[in-house]
């Protein structure tokens, strides 16, 4: 399927329901990453039972291409940022986010352009949500490996100066307000 072409209109995007698992641990996922297929196969479920993490599942032609779980989240200001936003008469020292918990796209899907939709999808997402809910960034913690940093700093974000990341993970954040002119998944 690598290099295969297929018509990206045509992902369905299908939140996730308890009804779903059992597609889920059948369908055979990987995406390389342990830690984020065994979050599709063993903890999707308890997460959106408990409202930590809501998770919606990319469909193509019906096979399970790929996911994504988002939550809430905050963005830790730098002081020079903070003095920047104190400027304009917010003295705040971290500003709301909507936060890609975790991403993730089967090998056979893999550069296809799948992450790009999803994550283009995502800002949609926030888009709507800052009707009813301030939500000034997106934010995501990668993992320290060169293809997922990479990916995010192509599509646009950058990284967390302000917030120390875990040991395995980088923190990036997309200003919803000011994206970058390029490399954006508006502009992809």
């Amino acid at each position: 399927m690598p290099g295969d072409t297929f018509d990206l209109r045509k992902v369905e995007f299908v939140p996730y329901s308890s009804a779903l698992l059992p597609r889920i641990q059948r369908a055979g996922f990987d995406c390389g990453n342990a830690e984020l297929n065994e979050f599709l196969n063993d903890d999707v479920d308890a997460h959106s039972r408990e409202h930590i993490a809501q998770t919606t599942l990319l469909l193509v032609e019906g096979s399970l291409a790929g996911y994504f779980s988002l939550c809430a989240g905050v963005v830790r200001l730098g002081d020079e940022e903070a003095e920047s936003f104190l400027a304009r008469g917010f003295p705040y020292r971290s500003m709301p986010a909507l936060k890609i918990a975790r991403l993730g796209v089967d090998r056979r899907f893999k550069r296809r352009r799948l992450g790009l939709l999803a994550v283009t999808v995502v800002v949609g997402i926030a888009a709507r949500m800052q009707r009813d809910v301030g939500c000034r960034f997106l934010t995501v913690d990668a993992k320290r490996e060169p293809e997922a940093i990479c990916f995010w700093e192509h599509v646009g974000f950058e990284r967390n100066e302000a917030r120390s990341s875990l040991n395995d993970t980088i923190s990036y954040r997309l200003d919803l307000l000011n994206p970058p002119p390029h490399g954006s998944p508006q502009s992809d």
